[in-house]
């Protein structure tokens, strides 16, 4: 497996996230128009009571019997039905991000799997399992990969592996010209990920979630960065019904002179993990380059 087909498959998986997200954009605004339309028109006949907009009956049949059990009777006003969709469309935007983020770890996997199928010097003897250092040559890129997904600690303790054998990666987390910690924002989309998958997006306690996002990527939680990198990611929340739960809708951009300039967050972070990914595939690939011109 070339080191170059790793990182395009994953920047195709990237591609076709960022197409599902757009796709997800352009519905929920024509759902939105709808219902400004609608709003609209009620507006104009004030004496017509239709204070509910949106009607659901809810059953399943019982197993012991086949007849129907009504289950739930939901009516929703204009407003609600509003609200739902943006609820809906953050949904799908935090499913998004978390699919991203799976396929930065199965990248990592691979990258890793084409670290010591190249140079198996590059991992520890652990990681090959139980094998002699002998029978390793001749084993195909598939036994590599095999190896990678079973390693300790998973894609967490790839990264700091990779970060020993090259440093200039850790050094490129610090000092990028992307104006954030990259360790740390990979930990902070690790643990969206975790809370989205497991629940729901909601987070119990803020403090707790931002220290355990500290933890993972080893800075300071004291000190003028560590507030602002608090502050951040507060930013991912929102207000009301979002005041518990990561908010990964469009925010208007302050201060633009564009009107209805928006700020995406989603791709923001996607961008995130594929600049992660190329710091590393730059790393790997001047090695492997090193190893060829000294052969």
């Amino acid at each position: 497996m070339e080191l170059e087909k790793i990182f395009k498959d994953f920047l195709e998986k990237m591609i076709q996230l960022t197409l599902l997200q757009r796709s997800a954009d352009n519905v929920f605004k024509k759902e939105i128009r709808a219902l400004e339309l609608y709003k609209n028109e009620r507006e104009k006949q004030p004496d017509i009571d239709n204070k509910y907009f949106d009607l659901h009956n809810m059953f399943f049949r019982m197993a012991d019997t086949g007849e129907y059990y009504f289950y739930g009777h939901v009516d929703r006003s204009i407003e609600e039905k509003e609200l739902s969709t943006y609820v809906h469309k953050n949904r799908q935007y935090q499913w998004i991000l978390a699919e991203a983020y799976e396929e930065f770890e199965d990248f990592l996997e691979g990258i890793y799997a084409c670290a010591a199928y190249h140079d198996h010097n590059l991992w520890p003897l652990g990681d090959f399992g139980n094998i002699r250092f002998q029978e390793i040559e001749g084993k195909n890129f598939k036994w590599f990969l095999e190896q990678a997904e079973r390693k300790k600690g998973g894609p967490k303790a790839i990264i700091k592996d990779l970060k020993k054998i090259f440093p200039i990666i850790s050094d490129a987390e610090r000092n990028n010209s992307l104006n954030i910690d990259l360790g740390f924002a990979i930990a902070m989309i690790e643990m969206f990920r975790h809370i989205i998958v497991h629940n729901g997006g909601r987070v119990k306690n803020k403090d707790d979630f931002s220290n355990k996002i500290f933890d993972k990527c080893g800075l300071s939680k004291k000190g003028q960065t560590a507030d602002e990198y608090r502050n951040y990611i507060l930013y991912f929340f929102g207000r009301d019904h979002f005041e518990d739960k990561i908010l990964l809708l469009e925010r208007p951009i302050k201060g633009s002179s564009l009107h209805g300039h928006h700020k995406n967050i989603v791709e923001d972070l996607n961008r995130y993990l594929m600049a992660y990914a190329h710091m590393v595939y730059i790393a790997l690939d001047k090695h492997i380059n090193t190893l060829k011109n000294n052969m």
